[in-house]
């Protein structure tokens, strides 16, 4: 069944990173194939292949800073199996990334198909940990972040930081409307959860999806939103598609959040999917039905 899925990678200036999850997909014995496409400045195709060419069957190199858009266009286009999982490359699946349960859930109407994301956080970035309030004292949280990003290029390290961190789920799914100039967010509350899945308007960045769905209908990602705005921006296209989103709380993947200090900067385009979608604000709510129009 899942010689039907193909795994789809964006990744930049994260080797580690990419690393980790390769290894993580290795060590279930996944039949998926996998493909990376990569915009960072200096490329690490030849020693991913050389690691993990047993499962990526294709390496895409694409222009510097390209964009998280562009690259996942470019792998989609690339997909040759009915199906795909779109993933971030500082996933790690475990036992609960439970891609099985995913497919056989795509014989409904379902067309995207999210999962849950468990963020690992190491105990020195938890903002209510005592050192971290000490250091931001200090002012040297970019020191910080060098730091750690720095210790997680040592595979022996990257395999010991979970003694050193915690789990939380990112519970960034719901549905959400639009009036006027305003986008309303509503996550889906725990008690409006019926399993195996529930439909809404959004979920996050890993999810399954059917592939001639989003071709056929042009649900494709804005290549001029690089980074951050780019995931609301492809919901909305998906919900004018008339796409059936779902989230199910059966799979999941660990986030295993290391910020590359050389990543963030200069790489934010909320306000370009702002003004193209007509936005002045975006307001989380409890309950969209309570909205008067």
């Amino acid at each position: 069944m899942l010689q039907n899925v193909t795994i789809i990678i964006k990744t930049f200036e994260r080797y580690a990173s990419l690393d980790a999850l390769l290894s993580s997909i290795s060590s279930l014995n996944l039949p998926c194939p996998v493909i990376v496409a990569d915009d960072s400045k200096n490329k690490y195709e030849a020693e991913i292949q050389r690691q993990h060419g047993d499962i990526v069957a294709k390496y895409i190199s694409l222009p510097f800073n390209s964009g998280v858009a562009a690259g996942r266009n470019a792998l989609l286009e690339n997909v040759e199996t009915d199906y795909f999982v779109l993933c971030e490359d500082d996933f790690i699946f475990d036992g609960r990334t439970n891609l099985a349960f995913m497919r056989q859930q795509m014989q409904s109407d379902i067309d995207i198909l999210g999962g849950m994301c468990f963020n690992r956080e190491l105990l020195i970035e938890n903002k209510d940990h005592a050192l971290l309030k000490h250091l931001a004292k200090l002012k040297v949280r970019t020191a910080r972040r060098i730091l750690l990003w720095s210790l997680y290029q040592n595979p022996f390290l990257r395999r010991a930081l979970p003694v050193f961190s915690k789990e939380t789920v990112w519970d960034f799914y719901g549905n959400f409307r639009i009036v006027d100039d305003v986008c309303y967010l509503s996550k889906l509350a725990n008690a409006d959860y019926a399993p195996p899945y529930t439909k809404c308007d959004f979920v996050p960045n890993f999810f399954m999806a059917k592939t001639h769905s989003l071709r056929e209908n042009n649900a494709y990602w804005d290549n001029d939103i690089k980074y951050y705005g780019e995931h609301l921006d492809f919901f909305f296209r998906v919900k004018r598609r008339g796409l059936n989103v779902a989230i199910t709380k059966e799979a999941g993947v660990i986030h295993q959040r290391i910020h590359n200090p050389y990543y963030d900067p200069g790489r934010g385009d909320r306000p370009m999917m702002m003004k193209k979608n007509n936005l002045r604000l975006i307001r989380q709510v409890a309950d969209l039905n309570a909205l008067t129009t």
